[in-house]
């Protein structure tokens, strides 16, 4: 039979604990939510790889993980899934870069630019020139085609709103 060993119950050590418990995560700005940034379209199906702020209650982003992203599965009732590894590396993964000026994300994707995250009174902003306007990114279009190989992507859009009037701008790139 094993042995049973009794430990006494200390009240008031323990709403001790509980009270630092308290004071540490008041003090501490907690994880508000994920503020959309911009999301990646595809010619494939409808599920869509989505690019989130981690913001904080006070409105900074999360200074270990600012960014995430993941598919939002079609069909499934908006179901989130994790990228994988592969996907990451090869297609929608990032990195993030800090300069004096802010922090800036470059995409797997999309390597030719750099986007800045941004926060206005609206909240945090995906920005980057598109149509050689600085511009609010809002989605990245892929058109697929499949090919004896496997698919090949023959053009990617970048698709947002002008900073200065709020007018949708595009801009189409070519592999070449």
């Amino acid at each position: 039979m094993p042995t049973v060993r009794t430990v006494a119950f200390r009240p008031m050590r323990t709403f001790a604990a509980l009270w630092a418990f308290v004071a540490v995560m008041a003090a501490a700005p907690a994880h508000a939510g994920e503020q959309e940034l911009f999301r990646i379209e595809r010619s494939v199906n409808g599920n869509v790889v989505r690019y989130d702020a981690r913001v904080r209650s006070d409105g900074t982003l999360d200074p270990e993980h600012p960014v995430t992203a993941y598919w939002v599965l079609a069909g499934q009732g908006s179901r989130r899934e994790a990228l994988t590894s592969l996907e990451r590396s090869l297609a929608y993964g990032f990195s993030l870069h800090q300069s004096r000026d802010g922090l800036y994300l470059k995409l797997v994707a999309c390597e030719r630019r750099w986007v800045g995250l941004r926060k206005d009174n609206d909240g945090w902003h995906a920005e980057l020139a598109i149509a050689g306007k600085w511009s609010v990114l809002r989605s990245i279009w892929v058109q697929v085609d499949s090919g004896f190989l496997g698919p090949r992507v023959r053009w990617i859009e970048l698709r947002g709103s002008d900073r200065a009037t709020g007018a949708p701008v595009a801009e189409r790139l070519t592999n070449g």
